[in-house]
C-alpha cells in the first residue's frame, strides 16, 4: 500500500511542481521564439551603424581626396617643388585652412621621397615638423599609395590609425611630369 499524504503536502508538491513547469515554459518560450527575434533587430540596428559609419568614413575620405587633389595638381605647388618659397606656405598652410579642412598633416614630397615640407596642426597652430622617424614610419605605411594617381587608405602607424590620401603633384591643367606627392 503507498504511503498516504496529506491534502496540505499534496498542494505543496503540486504548486512546485506547476512552477517549475512554468518556468521551464518559459525559459523555452524565451530561447526558443524572444531571443531569435531579438537577435534579428539588434543585429539589423548594428548592421545599419556600421552602414552609417561606412557612408561617413568614405565621405570624409572622398572630401580629403577632393582637397588633397586640389592643392596637389596647382602650378604653384608644382613650382614650390622646384624651388621652394617660404611665401607659398605662409599663405596656403595656415591654422585656418587646416582647422576648415578638418586636416592635421600635410606633407609635400619630391620624387625621391625627400620632404620638401613637412607641417603639423596641433589644433591652434601650425607647426614645422622636422623630418624624423614618425615621417618616415607614415611613408613606409603608405607606400604602396605612391603612384601617377590619387590614392585613399587607412593606414596604421606609430599606435594610431590614418586616413591618408597621397595625389602626384601635377600642374594646374593635370600635365606632367609629375614633381613629387603631397600627403
Amino acid at each position: 500500500m503507498l504511503p498516504m499524504i496529506s491534502i496540505r503536502k499534496f498542494v505543496v508538491y503540486a504548486s512546485i511542481a506547476y512552477i517549475a513547469l512554468l518556468f521551464t515554459a518559459l525559459v523555452v518560450v524565451r530561447w526558443a521564439v524572444f531571443f531569435p527575434q531579438e537577435m534579428s533587430y539588434t543585429l539589423q540596428i548594428q548592421q545599419k551603424d556600421l552602414n552609417t559609419l561606412k557612408y561617413a568614413l568614405a565621405a570624409d575620405a572622398s572630401e580629403l581626396s577632393l582637397t588633397t587633389d586640389d592643392y596637389s595638381q596647382w602650378d604653384d605647388t608644382w613650382n614650390y617643388i622646384k624651388k621652394p618659397n617660404s611665401n607659398f606656405e605662409k599663405v596656403n598652410f595656415i591654422a585656418e585652412t587646416f582647422a576648415s579642412l578638418k586636416v592635421n598633416f600635410a606633407m609635400l614630397l619630391d620624387l625621391n621621397k625627400r620632404s620638401v615640407f613637412t607641417k603639423f596642426y596641433d589644433g591652434e597652430e601650425v607647426i614645422d615638423w622636422e623630418f624624423g622617424p614618425a615621417q618616415i614610419s607614415m611613408i613606409k605605411a603608405a607606400e604602396g599609395l605612391f603612384s601617377d594617381k590619387t590614392q585613399i587608405s587607412y593606414e596604421f602607424s606609430d599606435g594610431r590609425l590614418y586616413l591618408v590620401v597621397v595625389s602626384p603633384v601635377l600642374r594646374s591643367d593635370k600635365s606632367g611630369p609629375q614633381r613629387g606627392w603631397l600627403v
